[in-house]
């Protein structure tokens, strides 16, 4: 909290108000009349502890426990010299800043207790052996077109490896055309999926933030001695290498660490033998696609 008083400068910003006179006219070419300014508004800002408890009840939301945080702002800026005035005019970016430093503290610790769990196993990220698996779907419905333009391999001919067929060419921007055509010219490639986000039936990964991580392509390559990865590929463009991007990347990279198979089957059911499939997960941004898709698809000895 000492941090968030401190950010609040001594002059806020104030919002600008004032009134104007407008009319309206049947006469001559213009209906309309400019505003003409009649005098500044002369509104007083006070700063209100429960509307500003509302605001973050998304993230503190316990009412009780967000009030005592707002106390302790009012106090701080208080001591600091801010009256009610002050502190009314400072209710905006107060507030704000507050929200900000929040937002940070709840991630913090959604990504503590998201790992001990994992670590723990009571967060799972495995195959399973009882059937409980995510199910790629066996068909998918279009509203396409049949006669639009489909994607093609590299050779110019009907793709060889992808799960469905056909794939429609205006359904990836030209950078994910690019991936899909590496992996189905790519013979260690045993097949690829292009994982839709908006259907119904998508792959989605949960991270310790709320909005889930659907990955663009899901692929199996090679292994040895019949055993194969599972490639789950999130890709991003050069352009959007920011915070969203770093946090799906260390979301991807702690889950691939921390997969392992899950032998434990209910009482009865026949246990099949375990063939060694692992998966990992990577987020490539376009500019470096060219040389690590090579290396994901590349066989891991």
């Amino acid at each position: 909290m000492a941090d968030v008083v401190a950010d609040i400068a001594d002059n806020p910003a104030q919002v600008a108000a004032q009134l104007q006179r407008i009319a309206l006219t049947d006469a001559g070419d213009d209906e309309y009349v400019p505003g003409e300014v009649v005098a500044a508004a002369a509104e007083s800002l006070q700063f209100d502890p429960t509307c500003a408890v509302r605001v973050f009840s998304d993230l503190v939301p316990n009412p009780f426990v967000a009030r005592g945080i707002v106390a302790d702002l009012v106090k701080g800026l208080e001591a600091r010299g801010f009256d009610a005035a002050k502190l009314g005019a400072a209710s905006g970016v107060s507030i704000d800043r507050l929200r900000v430093v929040l937002t940070k503290e709840r991630d913090a610790r959604s990504e503590s207790l998201f790992r001990a769990a994992v670590k723990a196993g009571d967060i799972r990220f495995r195959l399973r052996l009882d059937g409980n698996n995510w199910q790629m779907p066996d068909h998918m419905l279009t509203t396409r077109p049949a006669k639009l333009p489909h994607l093609t391999g590299a050779d110019g001919g009907a793709l060889a490896r992808s799960l469905f067929f056909p794939v429609f060419r205006n359904e990836l921007n030209g950078e994910e055309r690019n991936v899909a055509v590496h992996q189905d010219g790519d013979g260690a490639v045993k097949w690829w999926h292009r994982n839709v986000a908006k259907a119904s039936h998508r792959m989605a990964l949960q991270g310790w933030k709320r909005g889930r991580i659907c990955p663009d392509f899901i692929f199996a390559t090679g292994g040895n001695a019949g055993a194969w990865r599972i490639v789950v590929l999130e890709t991003r463009g050069d352009h959007l290498q920011n915070p969203d991007t770093d946090y799906k990347r260390g979301v991807l990279d702690f889950l691939t660490q921390n997969y392992f198979w899950d032998q434990a089957v209910p009482a009865g059911q026949l246990q099949i033998a375990m063939i060694g499939e692992t998966v990992e997960c990577a987020l490539v941004l376009m500019e470096n696609m060219p040389s690590l898709l090579s290396k994901l698809i590349a066989d891991r000895k």
